[in-house]
């Protein structure tokens, strides 16, 4: 062989080598993430190895209620969507991975914060687990509607927290519990059963979900914990091709699911075999070959699942206790660098990182959690991302890198999937996140950082004559008015009846703004919209490339409407055309509050912003301490009222944009209202009223949970949650019951005479009820039927839209307008 062909055969080897890893690595980077964990080995070891810190933020979605759960599983990823369950709206969302969009709604009663997910080939498989009913249910992945369901056996005996449906070769793996738990197969395309493997009832009858791993099944029996009795167990393999039990260690069982890379399997072990009811917690490694010991460790608590690598593993406790051991010893090289809060996430590998989240700082859902004068999760004491925090861990040294705080617990595991990272939180967002490195350019915010306009100018701009409304009837922004506390003056039907509908594509999310006779509407097909309040015509259509989410305002000749397109557009009301548009870091979702020729809003950049609503010119910004800001903001006697998403309420003068004072809020901000001389905050879980001079917080109570308003009439207070309605009499007294809080001693607590039963009719966590004429309230429901009550929650009627609804209900001139999630915009009269 000559020189030439020796050169040539290198090359062409060469060539041959980076193809094939070019390629490789073009399929690990398209790799979805289909079950709890990324595999059906629940090794939390992602294929794409890109996920690097700094992550940008590049959207967050929504949903209806708390996503997780407590120590529930994250999303999951494919067919370009991401899936995730919601337990309290007890159901299924699909959205878009790619954009953060709406896809699909699948709602089963029996879904609970056990019920896990899995994908395989374009269909979702959810995995009902109660002690009374269990199936198997699967819906096509496109539409999100039902194909097959399967039926199983009573769900006790299951160990349900963590365990799916898990998928091989055409195959999908379950368990069945009862008196004889089983192994079950199924075909995954029609739902029936291709065999049946009981277990050894010797060693328990309380099973977890199976383990898939190079060619074996992994699984887990123990028996009942008992004071009288000892404890049962073993650990067990499976042959995948022919079902043949392959080993058994009878002492050993596992009490939380078991992980497994095909060479070992991890177990946590609650309480020693041949033990009584004393804890004796440990973790194990197995060889997977033969079910042998290699080493274990005492581990205080089993929350959390361990995380397989090449020679390490990640153990994860409760709350911030994690662990870099050496694979083949045990041995601790690492541990991470934080303290505090709880929290049982998994930790999920992609390169030299481990992202997990953090739970609470004790409670942040109760009024005890009130008791913070400053943010939890930026506590002094233990510093930042001590909870509601996602964290990326250096594996080699065990330190935090980078942090991204939500507005709750992060309990569910995070999903790598197409060079992006996805997690949820108990403040009821999915966020999406991507490398900094790999985007092509940043967004920045388009504001001159050194703005400084003269006091005097925005005075004379916020008494100018605009924004007076011409009629009574007129509704000028979200809440109606710059204090966001509604109208006394609404009057409805007995029993309205449809007058007119207009299809306009997307979803109807927000609320309307409405002058001189004129809706105004925008839809996250990007339309906006106006239309004649009377006939439901259309004025003009202005067909944006962004999704509209941001309630609009109206003042004079122009309309004001933020988008996803990270900008504030000024529009003629008239024609529909673009006066101005400010552009701002992030997408534009609450509503502006306009005084004068002076507009103030929030953006998702950290910003609350004022313009001069003529020009578009920026007047100055005020930083939050959070990135997104979702309360609209309040204007009153020359203060501007806003919130960051998870931390304080701020008072910011009107002319100086300098902040007043700030007031520590314990969970995300929703609305705020000023009301009789009164600012009104409401958080997920309670209202607080605060004195608008100094924050001083006065009186504060427990609501239906949720994301939307308040309606306001007179004394009472009307709140929709996830599963009741509630109306509260702000006129009360209120109890002095927190003596032994710190910070809220001297704080009156307010206590509903009644909550409103009426779920689903009357839940609704983002649409607003309205209280209108002769003591009635108009409740907007997520199922789309809207009704009309007393104050006792006694129906006097109700009328059901075309579809689901998350848009808020206006009143103009005795004509409901409300939107669906089908685009279309009613009139009712």
């Amino acid at each position: 062989m000559n020189m030439r062909t020796l050169i040539f055969n290198f090359i062409l080897f060469c060539m041959l080598y980076f193809s094939y890893n070019l390629i490789d690595s073009k399929d690990k980077f398209n790799e979805d993430w289909p079950v709890y964990r990324g595999d059906p080995g629940y090794s939390g070891l992602a294929k794409d190895n890109s996920i690097k810190p700094p992550l940008k933020l590049l959207w967050s979605y929504r949903m209806d209620s708390d996503t997780s759960g407590d120590a529930n599983s994250g999303p999951i990823i494919g067919d370009g969507k991401l899936y995730q369950s919601t337990y309290m709206e007890r159901s299924v969302v699909a959205i878009d991975s790619e954009n953060g969009s709406f896809c699909w709604e699948y709602v089963n009663k029996f879904i609970n914060s056990k019920t896990i997910l899995g994908y395989y080939q374009k269909k979702v498989y959810i995995w009902i687990k109660k002690r009374h009913r269990v199936e198997v249910i699967c819906l096509n992945s496109s539409t999100g509607k039902q194909v097959w369901l399967h039926k199983l056996n009573l769900g006790e005996n299951i160990m349900t927290r963590r365990t799916g449906p898990v998928f091989h070769n055409n195959k999908l793996y379950i368990v069945e519990g009862g008196e004889k738990p089983a192994l079950k197969v199924l075909n995954p395309e029609t739902g029936a059963m291709i065999v049946s493997i009981e277990m050894n009832q010797n060693d328990g009858n309380f099973v977890s979900g199976p383990c898939i791993a190079g060619s074996k099944i992994f699984m887990t029996t123990k028996s009942k914990v008992s004071k009288e009795k000892k404890i049962t167990g073993a650990v067990f393999a499976y042959d995948l091709n022919t079902g043949k039990e392959l080993w058994r260690n009878n002492a050993i069982y596992s009490s939380a699911p078991l992980v497994s890379d095909g060479k070992i399997v991890i177990c946590k072990v609650e309480r020693q075999v041949g033990i009584k009811a004393n804890s004796n917690q440990k973790l194990y490694v197995l060889d997977a070959n033969t079910g042998k010991e290699n080493w274990s460790i005492p581990i205080k608590i089993l929350y959390g699942t361990s995380t397989i690598l090449s020679e390490k593993i990640i153990l994860k406790g409760y709350g911030l206790r994690t662990k870099v051991l050496d694979r083949k010893t045990g041995k601790t090289l690492a541990t991470f660098n934080k303290k505090g809060g709880s929290g049982c996430a998994s930790p999920i590998v992609s390169g030299n990182f481990a992202y997990f989240g953090t739970g609470s700082f004790n409670d942040s859902e109760g009024i005890w959690a009130w008791r913070f004068t400053e943010p939890p999760h930026t506590n002094k004491k233990y510093g930042v991302g001590v909870c509601w925090t996602l964290h990326a861990m250096d594996i080699n040294t065990g330190k935090s890198v980078w942090q991204f705080i939500t507005g709750n617990n992060v309990c569910g595991g995070v999903a790598i999937a197409k060079g992006r990272l996805y997690v949820n939180s108990r403040d009821g967002r999915i966020y999406c996140f991507e490398p900094v490195e790999k985007m092509d350019k940043q967004i920045k915010v388009m504001v001159d950082n050194s703005i400084h306009t003269p006091k005097d100018l925005i005075k004379k701009l916020a008494n100018n004559k605009g924004n007076k409304t011409k009629d009574e009837n007129d509704w000028l922004m979200e809440g109606n008015n710059i204090k966001r506390n509604g109208s006394s003056k609404i009057v409805i039907n007995t029993k309205p009846k449809l007058t007119w509908k207009f299809e306009l594509g997307g979803r109807i999310v927000s609320s309307f703004a409405i002058i001189n006779g004129v809706v105004f509407a925008g839809s996250t097909s990007g339309k906006i919209i106006a239309l004649d309040l009377e006939s439901g015509n259309k004025k003009w259509l202005y067909d944006g490339k962004h999704a509209v989410k941001c309630s609009p305002a109206v003042s004079e000749d122009l309309l004001y409407i933020g988008t996803d397109g990270n900008e504030l557009l000024a529009m003629d009301i008239n024609t529909g055309s673009i006066k101005w548009k400010f552009k701002t870091g992030g997408p534009v979702q609450c509503s502006p509050a306009i005084l004068g020729d002076v507009l103030v809003f929030g953006a998702n950049d950290y910003h609350i912003y004022l313009l001069n609503r003529i020009t578009g010119k920026l007047l100055w910004k005020f930083k939050t301490e959070s990135e997104i800001v979702k309360a609209p903001p309040v204007i009153y006697d020359g203060k501007i009222y806003a919130a960051g998403w998870r931390d304080w309420l701020y008072c910011i003068d009107l002319f100086s944009g300098e902040k007043v004072w700030q007031s520590c809020v314990p969970i995300s901000l929703e609305y705020i209202a000023v009301y009789r001389e009164k600012v009104y905050l409401r958080s997920p879980y309670q209202l607080c009223e605060y004195d608008p001079k100094n924050g001083k917080r006065l009186r504060i109570a427990n609501i239906p949970y949720g994301y939307n308003g308040f309606g306001i009439k007179e004394n009472i207070f009307a709140f929709a949650g996830v599963n009741s309605g509630m109306v509260l009499d702000i006129d009360m007294q209120g109890e002095l019951k927190n003596k032994k809080i710190p910070n809220m001693e001297e704080v009156l607590v307010l206590k509903s005479k009644k909550r409103l039963k009426g779920f689903p009719s009357l839940a609704n966590s983002s649409g607003t009820p309205l209280i209108v004429s002769e003591e009635r309230i108009l409740w907007p429901s997520k199922s789309g039927k809207i009704k009309i009550t007393k104050y006792d929650g006694t129906t006097l009627d109700s009328f059901k839209l075309e579809s689901s609804c998350h848009s808020s209900p206006v009143v103009s001139n005795g004509i409901i307008i409300i939107g669906d999630d089908h685009g279309i915009i009613y009139g009712y009269r």
